[in-house]
């Protein structure tokens, strides 16, 4: 399994809905994180990773808007569309989540 570690920016419930053909779509919960990704000249890119998760994630990953978090993931392939998500048989953290004033982006303010 991989994993992401990013400073989490936003939780959200996607928009719900109805297909042309009647199908429902959406409802699910997600969550955006902020990450780093190091470059061969040894600049950083910030990238912004969306991951669908399950909702008993959504309570515990509120509470940690703002924190630098490690996060599981699963990637997957549907035609030209990679998509991430957190697995829906992984654990919350027993611990949950708390920000850790030592981890820091390096585009945070520097105190």
């Amino acid at each position: 399994m991989f994993s992401i570690t990013g400073q989490v920016i936003t939780v959200f419930k996607a928009p719900e809905g109805k297909t042309k053909a009647g199908e429902n779509y959406g409802g699910d919960y997600r969550v955006q994180v902020l990450g780093e990704l190091a470059l061969k000249n040894g600049e950083v890119k910030r990238e912004l990773v969306t991951l669908s998760m399950p909702s008993r994630w959504g309570r515990e990953l509120f509470t940690a808007v703002g924190s630098v978090v490690t996060l599981p993931v699963g990637i997957m392939a549907s035609g030209n569309v990679v998509k991430a998500f957190i697995p829906e048989n992984t654990e919350v953290p027993k611990q949950g989540f708390q920000r850790d004033p030592k981890k820091t982006f390096s585009g945070d303010p520097k105190p």
